[in-house]
C-alpha cells in the first residue's frame, strides 16, 4: 500500500488538501494555519540543510502535507467568508449581474446573480458577492438572460430553510454554492442598465448565449415538448422542459445521470472522436497527434453545454487523461484523476460538499479500482457479448462506486439499473449523435419535417422504453436512511474487500466483521 501511494504523488497532494477543508469548514479554527505552516516550512528547512537528506526525507513529505493543508484552510476560509452575509437587511440601492439565465417558477423568475456594488452616501460601495434573487414575472422580466445587469432597490437578507422541518438544509447548500443572500424584488424596484466599464468577455457568459442559440435551433427541430426536452437534456442538460412523470422515471430507473450532461456523455464522445484515429494505429506521434485533434473538440463540447460545473469536471479528467498519452506516461490512472480533483480543490474548495463532485470522482474511482476486476471473470470471442458485458460491469462499479451516497442523499437505490444502463447507453450515444448532427445542419439550413423522423423515432423509444423499465415491480427501493457514519463504514469495507482481493489476507475479514459488528451496535 505505501508503495502505491507513492506512485501517486497527487493522491498524496489531495489528502492534505481534503482535510485542511474539512477541518476549516467544520472548525474556523485560524491559529492552525499558522502552527501548520510554521512546522511544514521547519520541517522543508531541516530537510535541506542535513547532509544526509535521504534519511531525513520524511521531514520533506511532512513539510508539504503541512503546507497544502495550511494553504487548503486559507482558500476554504476565504469561500466561507465570500458566502456571508454582514450587510444591513434594509432596502438598498444594488447593482446586479445575472449569471445564468432565470428559472421560471410559478409567479417569478429565480435569478443567480452577482451583486456588483451598493450605493452609499459616498458612492458605489463594491461588494462582489453571490446572490439568489426572485423578480416578478411581466413582459420585461421574461426576456432576462445571462450576462444582463440590473439595478434594483431591493432588501437582502441571509438564506433560512424555506420549508420547515424538511431534512434538505437549503442554507447549507446555498452556502457551499457560495451564494450569500437572497432577496425578493418588488414590481418596479428594477431596471435593466448597460454596464459602462471595458472588461475582457465573460467565458461562461459566452458560453450560456451559445447554448441558448443552440436550443432555439433544437426547439425548431423538436416542437413537441417532451421530445424536445429529452433532447436539451442529453446535449445540453437542460431538465426545464421535462415534465415530472419523465423526471420520476429517470430516477427511479437509475438513468437520472443521462439528463445531467457529465462524465456519460463526455466519455461517449471521448469515444466517438477516438474512433475516426484508431485506424491509424498506436504510434507515439499517432497518440499525440490524435489527443491535440481531440481535446480541442471536447472543450468545444463543454463550451456549448453552458461550461457546466459536471462537464468541466468530466472534461477536466478526460484532459489530463489526453496529456498523459501525449507525454507517454499511463493514461487513465488513480494519479490522473487525482490530479483533477487536486487542481478542482484548490480552484474551489466548497466543490468538496458538492453532491456532483462526490458522486462522479467516487464513480471514477469505482471504475478504475473495481472494474477490471469483473471485467477479468468473464470473457467471450464474441465482440458483441464483450461489449455487453463490458457495459454491465461498468455500471455496477460506477453503482457500486456511488450507492452509499445515493442512499445518504437520495434516500433510494434502483434495482435495475443494469437494465437501464443496457437500454440507456447505446440509445444515449445515438440520440447525442443524431442531436449534434441535426443542430449543426440547422445553424445553416432548415430542416423539413420528413428528415427529422429518425431522430423522433430514436426519442420515442428511448422514453417508452424508460416508462416500462419504471413499471417493473420493485424497480427502485425507496426510504433507505443511514447517516454519514454509515456512508463512511460502507466506503471502508469497500475498500477492505478491494484489499482482501488484492492480498488475500485473514486480517481483512476480521476487520470487516469487527466493522459490520460496530455498525450494529451504532443503530441499535
Amino acid at each position: 500500500m505505501y508503495q502505491t501511494l507513492l506512485r501517486m504523488p497527487f493522491l498524496r497532494l489531495s489528502l492534505p488538501c481534503i482535510l485542511g477543508i474539512l477541518v476549516q469548514y467544520y472548525t474556523n479554527i485560524s491559529y492552525l494555519v499558522i502552527a501548520f505552516s510554521g512546522f511544514g516550512l521547519l520541517s522543508i528547512i531541516c530537510h535541506l540543510i542535513l547532509k544526509d537528506k535521504y534519511a531525513y526525507r520524511h521531514l520533506f513529505g511532512i513539510g508539504i502535507f503541512c503546507l497544502f493543508f495550511s494553504l487548503s484552510c486559507l482558500l476554504t476560509k476565504q469561500e466561507l467568508e465570500a458566502s456571508s452575509w454582514d450587510y444591513p437587511i434594509e432596502k438598498c440601492t444594488y447593482r446586479l449581474k445575472i449569471l445564468e439565465d432565470p428559472t421560471a417558477k410559478s409567479r417569478s423568475f429565480q435569478c443567480k446573480v452577482r451583486i456588483e456594488s451598493t450605493e452609499t452616501n459616498s458612492g458605489w460601495k463594491r461588494i462582489n458577492k453571490k446572490a439568489i434573487v426572485y423578480i416578478p414575472k411581466d413582459s420585461l422580466s421574461g426576456s432576462l438572460k445571462a450576462g444582463d445587469f440590473l439595478t434594483s432597490n431591493i432588501r437582502l437578507e441571509k438564506p433560512r430553510q424555506f420549508v420547515s422541518g424538511s431534512s434538505f438544509d437549503y442554507v447549507t447548500y446555498l452556502k457551499n454554492k457560495g451564494y450569500a443572500c437572497i432577496g425578493y424584488v418588488s414590481c418596479g424596484d428594477w431596471s435593466l442598465t448597460v454596464e459602462q466599464n471595458w472588461s475582457f468577455p465573460d467565458l461562461k457568459i459566452e458560453a450560456l448565449t451559445c447554448q441558448r442559440y443552440l436550443l432555439n435551433r433544437l426547439k425548431k427541430i423538436l416542437p413537441g415538448d417532451e421530445e424536445y426536452g429529452i433532447a436539451a437534456g442529453v446535449l445540453f442538460g437542460s431538465k426545464e422542459a421535462l415534465n415530472d412523470e419523465l423526471k420520476n422515471a429517470f430516477s427511479a430507473t437509475g438513468g437520472a445521470h443521462v439528463l445531467v450532461v457529465s462524465g456519460l456523455h463526455v466519455a461517449i464522445l471521448y469515444a466517438l472522436l477516438f474512433f475516426p484515429f484508431k485506424f491509424l494505429g498506436n504510434g507515439r506521434k499517432i497518440k499525440r497527434l490524435r489527443q491535440i485533434l481531440i481535446l480541442p473538440l471536447m472543450w468545444g463540447f463543454a463550451f456549448i453545454t453552458g461550461l457546466t460545473p459536471s462537464v468541466v469536471r468530466a472534461t477536466t479528467m478526460f484532459s489530463f487523461y489526453g496529456l498523459s498519452e501525449i507525454i507517454g506516461k499511463k493514461a487513465f490512472s488513480l494519479n490522473t484523476v487525482s490530479v483533477s480533483a487536486f487542481l478542482m480543490l484548490i480552484h474551489s474548495p466548497l466543490y468538496l460538499f458538492d453532491v456532483g463532485f462526490q458522486l462522479s470522482f467516487f464513480a471514477v474511482f469505482a471504475i478504475i479500482t473495481l472494474n477490471p476486476l469483473l471485467q477479468g471473470l468473464f470473457e467471450s470471442k464474441n465482440p458483441l457479448i464483450n461489449y455487453i458485458w463490458s457495459l454491465l460491469t461498468v455500471s455496477t462499479s460506477a453503482q457500486i462506486g456511488t450507492a452509499p451516497l445515493c442512499i445518504y442523499y437520495f434516500h433510494q437505490f434502483p434495482l435495475v439499473f443494469l437494465l437501464t444502463n443496457l437500454f440507456v447507453i447505446p440509445l444515449v450515444t445515438i440520440i447525442l449523435v443524431e442531436v449534434l448532427v441535426y443542430v449543426t445542419i440547422s445553424c445553416f439550413w432548415n430542416i423539413p419535417d420528413f428528415l427529422v423522423t429518425p431522430l423522433h423515432f430514436t426519442l420515442r423509444i428511448f422514453m417508452d422504453g424508460i416508462k416500462k423499465i419504471m413499471n417493473i415491480p420493485y424497480a427502485c427501493v425507496t426510504d433507505l436512511f443511514i447517516d454519514y457514519q454509515g456512508v463512511i463504514s460502507l466506503y471502508f469495507s469497500l475498500f477492505l474487500l478491494i484489499l482482501l482481493f488484492f492480498r488475500k489476507k485473514i486480517v481483512y475479514v476480521y476487520m470487516l466483521a469487527l466493522l459490520v459488528l460496530f455498525q450494529v451496535i451504532h443503530y441499535l
